[in-house]
Order: structure tokens, then C-alpha cells, then sequence
């Protein structure tokens, strides 16, 4: 079929039961098993829905557009430094690396391990 008004169509396969504002708007509801030719293929079904139509559809539903990407933090400090720091060095930290101890031997999880070379 052409697409006479210009704008693009969606399309959805979903299985379940589906909104009655949903189904009035689709142009075609096809289960998969008549797309298939296939019985007992799959019990979800092919909706097709004009994209002029997706928006009105969530404002009914009350979806709003969900929200992607990071969120600006405004109570970050600007720099890297302590304010209440009074020889003005630099923070420690968290997840600060430290020199490992060769002291103490490594867990490997059993006694006795050896580690033939190759």
C-alpha cells in the first residue's frame, strides 16, 4: 500500500490483550499465525499504526516521553578541592589504590598451590 499522507507507519507485535483506543486506531490487526500461514506459531499478533497516531495514543494512555542520558548534578563543587581543607590539598579518594603487600601470600582459594612453568 502507499503511504499517502507522508508520515511513517509502526509497526507492533504484542501478545495480550490491547487497549481498545490502541485497536481503533490500527490500520491493519494480523495474527501471526495468518502472517506465517502457520497454526499454533504464535499467539501474538501484528499491529500497524500510523506515527501521527503513537502520540495521541500515549496522551490518552497518560505515557509521557521517557527522559535519556545523565542528569545534570548542580551541587557538584567546581574543582577538586576541600573547602574546610586548610593547607588546600586535594581530597583522598574512595576507591584509592594502594601498594600490595608481597608478604603475605595470595589466596587462592585452596592449600598448596604450585604453579608449574610451561
Amino acid at each position: 500500500q502507499g503511504n499517502d499522507d507522508g508520515a511513517g507507519r509502526l509497526v507492533y507485535i504484542i501478545g495480550g490483550e490491547v487497549e481498545k483506543n490502541v485497536v481503533s486506531r490500527a490500520i491493519a490487526d494480523v495474527e501471526i499465525d495468518e502472517l506465517l500461514e502457520c497454526e499454533g506459531a504464535s499467539d501474538k499478533r501484528v499491529l500497524i499504526i500510523p506515527s501521527s497516531d503513537v502520540l495521541n495514543i500515549a496522551k490518552e494512555s497518560g505515557e509521557k516521553k521517557q527522559k535519556r542520558g545523565n542528569r545534570k548534578k548542580n551541587n557538584r563543587p567546581t574543582n577538586n578541592r576541600n573547602k574546610g581543607d586548610d593547607d588546600g590539598g586535594f581530597r583522598k579518594s574512595k576507591g584509592k589504590w594502594t601498594q600490595r603487600d608481597n608478604s603475605a601470600p595470595k589466596q587462592r582459594g585452596y592449600e598448596n598451590f604450585k604453579r608449574y612453568g610451561s
